[in-house]
Parts: structure tokens; sequence; C-alpha cells
């Protein structure tokens, strides 16, 4: 998932007004899948409460959904040789 995470984190660092922490790796249980990419967005954290008035607009939140659309066509993308 590391690769997905690298591919989506820069699309949504742009669109949120959230301090950006970075991508980072943990043993979350849903993400231990082996078999299937897979990430954990934060979007808010309670020590920022700026971040959790900002997502609840439906604006805001297209924003995001547009910004995670795009990194997963990045991450998609054939490698170019």
């Amino acid at each position: 998932g590391e690769k997905l995470a690298r591919a989506i984190h820069p699309h949504v660092a742009q669109a949120t007004a959230i301090p950006d922490s970075g991508v980072r790796q943990a043993s979350f249980a849903v993400c231990r899948n082996p078999a299937v990419p897979s990430i954990l967005i934060e979007l808010d954290f309670i020590t920022t409460p700026e971040g959790e008035e900002a997502i609840q607009g439906a604006e805001r939140q297209k924003g995001v959904a547009e910004a995670i659309l795009a990194g997963l066509r990045d991450w998609l993308k054939p490698a170019t040789p």
C-alpha cells in the first residue's frame, strides 16, 4: 500500500487545510491484508478543530474525493520503461 499512499498523498495534502503529516506506516488492522493494497486516510484530528469544520462542507468533501480519485488514477497509470 505504500505506492498507493504515495500516489494519493500529494493530491489529498493539496486539497485540505489540515497540517500534512506525510505518509507513515503502521500495523492497523484495515491495512494488514497483503493481497490487497490498502491505505488509511485521516482527514481530521482531534487536535485540529479547524480541520473538522473544514471537512464538514460539501465542497470540501467533493474536493477531497476528487483528490483521492486523482491519486488513484496516478497509481493505476502503467509504469513507463
